[in-house]
């Protein structure tokens, strides 16, 4: 029988938390909830959810904070988030797609929370997160070149056996497509590749540029540039 998936609720209003942990559970899912952003980062380690939802105005470590401090841990950076906010004058939908882009969120909702999109979002971040997908089994990724390994289900990388804080999707087309490819790659082959004929060379440029930050933090790879195009370089630790 198929576990159900776990889903994380934080938020500061008991009436918010216990309104989603009814629904929710009534959709099958196993739901576990807590008052603050300190309690909901003390719980995911421990309890391990699929999925968490964060309410963004909390006190002491809001939603946006708890968010950041997800995605860049290894360990939770693959967890799916959910923002909901009922500030609006605060946070106008330009900043909220913002904050999306930034944080790689699933999806941001506004409160009073319509019930059924709250539902479409949590069914749509989990699908890009199969059952089994933190098991340690090899056959979850799905391209692989020297140290480096992909899942393009989840944009679950791993190099040299440590994970890489979730790739903006972009991001993760752009390295896939050099695993795929070990000779140099023409800025405007990735573009035509990548974006299409509707983006400026700048685009590329731009994404190689946050790759490159991206994977700063691990030796083994590096994006160079050559008269030839860019060629992810693998090196010996």
């Amino acid at each position: 029988m198929t576990k159900p998936r776990r889903v994380l609720v934080v938020d500061d209003e008991p009436e918010q938390l216990e309104v989603c942990e009814r629904f929710l559970s009534r959709h099958g899912f196993e739901v576990a909830v807590e008052a603050g952003g300190v309690e909901g980062l003390l719980r995911v380690r421990p309890w391990k959810p699929d999925l968490v939802i964060l309410d963004i105005c909390m006190p002491g470590i809001d939603g946006i904070a708890a968010a950041d401090v997800l995605a860049k841990a290894p360990d939770t950076s693959s967890i799916p988030v959910i923002l909901v906010t009922g500030k609006g004058k605060d946070f106008p939908d330009a900043v909220l797609r913002s904050v999306s882009r930034n944080l790689k969120v699933s999806a941001v909702l506004r409160k009073p929370l319509d019930l059924e999109a709250l539902l479409r979002a949590v069914r749509q971040a989990l699908a890009a997160k199969p059952d089994g997908a933190d098991g340690d089994g090899e056959s979850r990724f799905d391209v692989r070149r020297g140290p480096v390994a992909a899942n393009l289900s989840t944009r679950q990388v791993m190099i040299s056996g440590k994970q890489v804080p979730r790739l903006a999707a972009k991001r993760f087309e752009l390295l896939v497509a050099f695993l795929q490819h070990d000779r140099p790659a023409q800025a405007e082959e990735l573009l035509l590749k990548l974006w299409g004929e509707d983006h400026g060379i700048q685009a590329v440029q731009m994404t190689v540029a946050r790759l490159r930050a991206d994977l700063k933090d691990f030796p083994a790879v590096r994006i160079d540039t050559t008269p030839e195009g860019y060629v992810l370089t693998l090196v010996e630790e």
